[in-house]
C-alpha cells in the first residue's frame, strides 16, 4: 500500500532479485524504485531481471545496505532474514 504521490522514492534495502522494485514499477507506476544488494551473483540477476522488466524506473546499485543515505526516500523498505 503505497501512497499516491507522483515522484514517490521507494528503496529495498538487501532487494535480491529485485522481484518486488518489478512488482511495484509496473503496479505503481507513478514511483521511482531503487534497491541495493550486497551478494554479487544476486546483484547480477537483479540487474538483469529489473532491466528487462522494470519499465526503466528501477535502480539496483551494489554494496552494503549500512552505507546508503536513506534521508532521500520516501518509503524505506526491508525484509532482512
Amino acid at each position: 500500500q503505497l501512497p499516491y504521490k507522483p515522484g514517490l522514492r521507494f528503496i529495498d534495502l538487501g532487494c535480491g532479485s529485485g522481484k518486488l522494485l518489478i512488482f511495484l514499477a509496473r503496479r505503481a507506476g507513478w514511483g521511482r524504485y531503487f534497491g541495493v544488494e550486497l551478494a554479487p551473483m544476486t546483484f547480477i540477476i537483479a540487474s538483469a531481471l529489473t532491466a528487462l522488466f522494470g519499465r526503466g524506473k528501477i535502480c539496483i546499485q551494489f554494496g552494503d545496505l549500512s552505507r546508503v543515505d536513506l534521508s532521500g526516500y520516501d518509503v524505506v523498505f526491508a525484509f532482512l532474514s
